[in-house]
């Protein structure tokens, strides 16, 4: 039997937490990693990353267009990027802006003006040097080439501009080979009335609904 000193029993007992530190740790078996059934379809959330590719040049022809209304003066290597000398189409600048009522106007195209570039340019220059501040600019690309756009922009006198049209788009190779506007409509109104009618437009909405139903009620029944 092993005998020790008082020195070596000491060094031992010294000696024990270390030694029960080392100790390894029991075996448990280790938890599943639990994954949720859509982080499958996560990997599908980027345009293009499905077989739906169209949508990724959907959303790149979006971020271009959009960012041309970031700055506040049209630079010409942007113009250069887009348009080529053979692009086809006609100028989006119209000839005119026909009144359709006080408030509303509607873009009359010259469609033999071949002048793509030069009147994008203006078109877009017109819109930024009458704004106050940078114009709400939306474009949404819809199928056969059509783009819709959205701009909502404010003059130094308060008054809101709202422009709403289509243009038929077709790229190649990220250079526009077609640009053909179709419609253009710009509908303007004093702050104080846009504020007006989105405050209490459920209401008026609900008055006119009333009133319908009111005269259709009181009119004469046939028979």
């Amino acid at each position: 039997m092993w005998k020790a000193n008082r020195r070596e029993f000491l060094a031992a007992s010294a000696a024990l937490p270390v030694l029960a530190a080392l100790r390894s740790k029991p075996a448990y078996a280790e938890t599943p990693k639990r994954i949720a059934p859509w982080e499958a379809l996560r990997k599908y959330i980027e345009p293009g990353a499905d077989e739906f590719a169209e949508e990724k040049e959907a959303e790149e022809i979006r971020e271009r267009l959009e960012r041309i209304f970031s700055a506040r003066k049209l630079p010409n290597e942007l113009l250069s990027s887009l348009f080529t000398e053979r692009t086809q189409g006609f100028s989006p600048w119209p000839r005119e802006y026909r009144s359709q009522h006080s408030d509303l106007k509607e873009a009359v195209y010259d469609q033999q003006d071949r002048r793509i570039s030069d009147g994008f340019a203006k078109w877009v220059d017109a819109i930024l040097s009458a704004s106050r501040s940078s114009p709400l600019v939306r474009f949404y690309p819809l199928p056969q080439g059509v783009v819709r756009f959205e701009i909502a922009s404010e003059d130094a006198q308060g008054s809101l501009t709202w422009r709403v049209g289509r243009w038929r788009m077709r790229w190649q190779q990220a250079k526009l080979v077609e640009f053909t506007p179709l419609e253009e409509h710009v509908a303007a109104a004093p702050r104080r009335w846009f504020l007006l009618r989105s405050a209490i437009g459920p209401a008026l909405e609900l008055v006119e609904a009333f009133a319908a139903f009111t005269r259709l009620r009181l009119a004469p029944q046939g028979g």
